[in-house]
């Protein structure tokens, strides 16, 4: 089946994760050898930074409308967008699958009910997901990865605003040891949704959770070892390999798209 790019939510929350996870990668490996970039240093690890900010933001911020925006009509009634039922999602899928599953090619409406663009609209997906019976985990993780990139984004703060240096350093790590925690629970939250603890079943949803959970947990390795300067380059080192990893869980998400699971 020839692979038909669409302008869908599903499809942007698949290729911002997975240029997020390349533009953190690439700056962070860059950043373990900052003296051979000379007057590129800025632009390769802090603008790389920003830019894969922005694509995690982007994501993540989608995952939440998606959620939130589910008609329990467009399921129950084989709507023509349609992607999975009921019962596909207790077969496991991502966090994102879930919420992209009533995805239309517009961001007018869903099934004629106002759009709604506040991403903590709590009760309305939890209430959606539950007619679904989805259980809440898909809007948590997406919830957990959105406030995971805001804080992310305080960590950047002092590159852009100037402070004593002392300050800037408790700043950045502490703003990216929160944010890496939110992410690693982000995805033990898809781990849950998927069933990756209690079965073995190495479908595409089971493995992009794993190795989003995989990416969280580098993620928070390099954090940790950011509170020790002497230990930069292992803190940067374990940024990128995390990045990769998270990488190779969005281009599952990708491969579902193609597959129309997401």
């Amino acid at each position: 089946e020839e692979w038909q790019w669409k302008r869908t939510l599903s499809y942007w929350i698949a290729v911002t994760f997975f240029s997020g996870s390349l533009f953190f990668s690439f700056s962070s490996f860059l950043m373990c050898w900052p003296e051979t970039l000379g007057c590129l240093e800025e632009l390769m690890t802090t603008g790389g930074y920003v830019a894969g900010k922005v694509n995690f933001f982007i994501c993540t911020y989608l995952m939440c409308l998606e959620t939130i925006n589910l008609t329990n009509a467009a399921h129950l009634k084989g709507h023509k967008n349609r992607r999975q039922s009921p019962t596909d999602i207790d077969s496991g899928d991502d966090a994102a699958s879930i919420a992209s599953s009533a995805s239309s090619d517009s961001l007018d409406s869903l099934d004629g009910q106002r759009f709604k663009w506040w991403p903590f609209h709590i009760r309305t997906a939890l209430r959606n997901l539950d007619t679904l019976g989805a259980g809440p985990w898909p809007y948590v993780a997406s919830a957990i990865y959105f406030v995971g990139v805001l804080t992310f984004g305080v960590g950047l703060v002092p590159d852009f605003v100037s402070m004593p240096k002392q300050v800037a350093h408790w700043i950045g790590t502490i703003a990216f040891l929160f944010g890496s925690i939110f992410f690693t629970v982000g995805g033990f939250a898809e781990c849950i949704e998927n069933k990756v603890f209690f079965t073995f079943n190495l479908s595409t949803g089971y493995i992009g959770a794993a190795l989003n959970t995989i990416g969280g947990i580098g993620f928070l390795v390099g954090a940790i070892l950011g509170f020790w300067p002497e230990l930069g380059f292992q803190s940067c080192f374990a940024y990128g390999v995390g990045s990769l990893i998270f990488a190779s869980g969005s281009a599952a998400m990708i491969i579902m798209w193609k597959d129309e699971q997401f």
